[in-house]
């Protein structure tokens, strides 16, 4: 499997990347540095009175979603970035330090997406649901991330959510 991912990701390097879309998509995974987009649309959120407890439940989402992606699963899987393990692949411009799986970007962008596709009108959603699929993309165009990382972070997010509606629900009924 890890070979086939890698010719992937070596094609999006040898016939996909370009100078100016290296710019775009640089610009699109920065947008998940940090959680940085999420971050920004819940603070949004909470500074409207009409969303402020979307807000709220929002920042208490993202502080556990990292918890779990950042300190969690990825201190136990350890998977190598596929920069690090095919020579001939690069990257655009970036090599993250911290390990390959998931890939917290995605992550984060199906976490966040999943929770406002209960809690918001479809077409935040939705708004949702494009950036995280370019971020997602990006991660992967850059080379530092495999495929299965992206899915693999997909995954992860609708357990991320489930387990936090749970401990929602728990504690506050």
């Amino acid at each position: 499997m890890r070979d086939a991912e890698l010719r992937f990701l070596l094609f999006l390097q040898d016939h996909v990347r370009s100078r100016k879309a290296n710019r775009f998509w640089l610009y699109v995974t920065r947008l998940g540095n940090g959680s940085f987009l999420w971050i920004i649309l819940t603070v949004l959120l909470f500074a409207l009175p009409k969303t402020r407890k979307i807000g709220m439940l929002s920042a208490g989402l993202v502080v556990f979603g990292e918890f779990v992606i950042n300190i969690v699963v990825k201190l136990l899987i350890r998977r190598k970035r596929p920069y690090e393990v095919c020579d001939s692949l690069s990257t655009v411009k970036i090599h993250p330090k911290d390990t390959s799986f998931p890939s917290g970007h995605t992550c984060m962008g199906f976490v966040m997406f999943f929770f406002y596709l209960q809690a918001m009108p479809l077409p935040f959603a939705i708004f949702v649901f494009t950036a995280a699929c370019l971020i997602a993309f990006s991660r992967m165009y850059l080379g530092v991330h495999y495929p299965s990382d992206v899915a693999g972070g997909i995954l992860l997010a609708v357990g991320i959510d489930a387990v936090y509606m749970y401990l929602l629900s728990a504690l506050f009924g």
